[in-house]
């Protein structure tokens, strides 16, 4: 579109649109007399207007496919823009200044706000659709040259490279060797300098390989060297080694058959006073340099020590035997006085027999019970068995004793509870209670005497009851 039709296009239409503020200005003295079409009329906007820039844009109506499509269309929007803020600033206006006709301001400005969307919005998604087409085609490329950039990367990795990060004046780079492959370069080489310099870092690469794989053959082969001096020493070693702690292993086995003990570092000879602290220590490690006389001193000093702590380890068992037998009579003579009435004192560590009133009838040492002959342990088993007799009887005449108070002392209580009743009966209730006695007491007869006098006083006191009982109540 030239500068000239782009002057003139829509300028039937748009050039008629009259600023808000002097739109208001013409109507304000007209007040609610106008209407809101009339308004829209003085800014320019009708029905018919409407319809002629709707058939003036249709040769718009389609995608953009180039930047002169864009350029094309940037006016047409700018003009349609104008219309819809003119609409929206004639109604928005009108509303604050007639009340009356607001509601009839806000369904034309829908209208009419309307009609320009119908035009614009197409445009506006084709600007939008162009935009997004550019941005995808730019936002491909740059992955595209990114894929390129990091199979680039990966392949000089395959072939060996090392990235270098930037440090002091030395950009990032691949390093091989002594070669250096900047990243720029990289990034920016066509196809043909990219394929020459994989191709010389393969070179470098095999120079580089070659070179490694016979240091490490020499490396190997040094090394192998090294190893089979290395075996050759630990096998004398060895073998001497073995020679020495096999005397060593024999020597141990003679001083141990001699009554020595061995040690975590030492073989240990132990005397019959402290067992915890040796008389005599031999290293082990010196025994392989010791000679057969020296040997022999040691055998000879750990079978006078055995036979010692022999001796002293019968006598010591002697002991402990007699003890456990001084023991064990002890705690048999102290069951039988237990059971006679004994008990342990352990102030004093004596059996005693207390008597009735806390004296000491009898007692005997607890460390003495073994040496308690038939006739000591009989008097003293006697004496408890007497006081055990005593103890019994009067534990017997206790609870005796206990019976004869529970019963009298439940006589009293009842004798009490009856006076306590009899003292609340009233008149009435003692003439029914005497009646009641007297008859319970009537005796049995067996003469017809007899059993006529009991019928003829029970008779007499069965018809004076009611009287009397009347003539109580009545008092």
């Amino acid at each position: 579109m030239s500068a000239n039709e782009d002057n003139g296009y829509m300028g039937g239409v748009t050039d008629r649109l009259m600023p808000v503020t002097t739109v208001f200005q013409q109507d304000l003295d007209d007040n609610a007399e106008l209407t809101v079409q009339q308004v829209l009329v003085r800014a320019g906007i009708t029905d018919d207007t409407i319809d002629k820039v709707r058939e003036e844009v249709k040769r718009f109506m389609r995608p953009i496919t180039s930047d002169a499509d864009l350029k094309e269309l940037q006016p047409v929007l700018t003009k349609l823009v104008k219309m819809r803020t003119t609409i929206k600033h004639v109604c928005e206006k009108g509303r604050e200044e007639a009340n009356m006709v607001r509601n009839a301001y806000i369904k034309v400005q829908k209208q009419y706000t309307s009609y320009v969307a119908q035009i614009e919005d197409p445009l506006v998604k084709y600007k939008d659709e162009w935009k997004q087409a550019q941005e995808r085609a730019k936002r491909e490329e740059e992955e595209e040259a990114e894929r390129q950039r990091q199979f680039r990367y990966a392949e000089l990795e395959k072939i060996g490279c090392v990235r270098r990060a930037a440090s002091g004046t030395d950009p990032e780079r691949y390093v091989i060797g002594d070669a250096v492959i900047l990243l720029d370069l990289i990034d920016t080489a066509d196809a043909s300098t990219w394929d020459n310099l994989v191709r010389q870092t393969w070179m470098i690469a095999d120079e580089q390989r070659e070179k490694a794989e016979a240091e490490e053959a020499a490396k190997r082969a040094e090394q192998q060297r090294l190893e089979a001096e290395r075996k050759a020493l630990e096998e004398r070693e060895a073998k001497l080694k073995a020679m020495v702690q096999t005397i060593r292993n024999a020597r141990i086995k003679t001083l141990m058959e001699a009554g020595w003990a061995q040690g975590k570092e030492d073989m240990q000879l132990y005397g019959t006073d402290n067992n915890d602290v040796p008389v005599q220590v031999c290293p082990i490690d010196m025994l392989a340099d010791y000679d057969d006389a020296e040997i022999a001193v040691l055998v000879k000093a750990g079978n006078e020590q055995r036979e010692k702590r022999k001796a002293a380890e019968e006598e010591l068992l002697a002991l402990k035997k007699e003890a456990e037998e001084r023991e064990a009579l002890n705690e048999k003579h102290k069951g039988i006085l237990l059971k006679c009435g004994y008990e342990l004192n352990p102030t004093i560590n004596a059996m005693v027999l207390t008597g009735q009133d806390g004296a000491t009838i009898n007692q005997a040492l607890v460390a003495e019970l073994w040496t308690l002959d038939t006739v000591r342990l009989t008097q003293l088993v006697t004496d408890g068995n007497c006081e055990l007799d005593r103890r019994k009887q009067d534990e017997e005449e206790r609870i005796r004793q206990q019976e004869r108070e529970r019963l009298e002392a439940e006589r009293v209580a009842a004798e009490k509870r009856e006076a306590e009743r009899v003292a609340a009966l009233g008149d009435v209730d003692r003439w029914n209670e005497w009646v009641a006695a007297i008859k319970a007491s009537a005796p049995a007869m067996t003469s017809a005497i007899g059993k006529q006098a009991v019928d003829r006083a029970t008779k007499y006191l069965n018809d004076l009851s009611p009287g009397v009982i009347r003539d109580l109540k009545q008092d």
